[in-house]
């Protein structure tokens, strides 16, 4: 009984914190003596990191540099949020693909669930959603790395059911994107159709940045 309490609390406080996190991100302005007030945000710097894709290759912030990313944290075994977010995802690259910018654009999928999404699960998992290889990339990598990266990197919600590692970390359903220089630049619902056009659309003001 008293480890489903603390299932429940620790779910509980993801939800919360991913609702502050979606407020957030649409109503915080840019900071003084930044961009544009028709610009996008910037919420804060992702840290250098590199994890193991669905190829067994090292991947991670030196491959994005220069690149606009969309990244979310899931698991293949997610019985709960992560199907509706890789569906959104499939969609977003999908949607993406179709634009002649696409070649400067990735995903990036991270894994709660390390010890079991080796590197050929993901790979698996990758063909099953149409992922288009070099393009959306699923990362697996030490459970400690990914909490670390998650809260302080991305500053998304992430807990853990049981004091003994082995089961997927608790997450946020949040879409994140980063631009060319790693900065965040908006939080989208991960688990809506709006939220996805939003971040398509946040994707792209951030590719035409650079233009500007």
């Amino acid at each position: 009984m008293k480890h489903f309490l603390r299932i429940l609390i620790v779910l509980l406080g993801i939800a919360i914190a991913g609702v502050l996190v979606y407020r957030v991100s649409h109503t915080q302005p840019a900071a003084p003596g930044g961009p544009k007030s028709d610009s996008l945000p910037v919420y804060g710097s992702i840290p250098e990191f590199s994890f193991t894709n669905q190829a067994s290759q090292a991947f991670g912030a030196a491959e994005l540099a220069g690149k606009v990313w969309a990244a979310n944290f899931i698991f293949t075994r997610c019985p709960a949020t992560c199907p509706v977010q890789t569906l959104r995802m499939g969609r977003l690259q999908k949607r993406l693909s179709q634009g002649p910018r696409w070649k400067d654009i990735q995903l990036v999928s991270f894994s709660v669930d390390p010890e079991h999404d080796t590197p050929s699960v993901l790979r698996d998992f990758a063909e099953q959603k149409h992922a288009q290889p070099g393009q959306w990339h699923f990362l697996t990598g030490a459970r400690s790395e990914i909490w670390q990266l998650s809260t302080n990197g991305f500053k998304l919600a992430v807990g853990e059911a049981a004091p003994n590692a082995g089961s997927p970390l608790f997450h946020s359903p949040m879409l994140v994107v980063v631009d060319q220089q790693r900065r965040i630049r908006g939080y989208y619902d991960g688990m809506t159709e709006a939220g996805i056009n939003e971040a398509a659309d946040a994707i792209h003001r951030a590719l035409n940045e650079l233009e500007e």
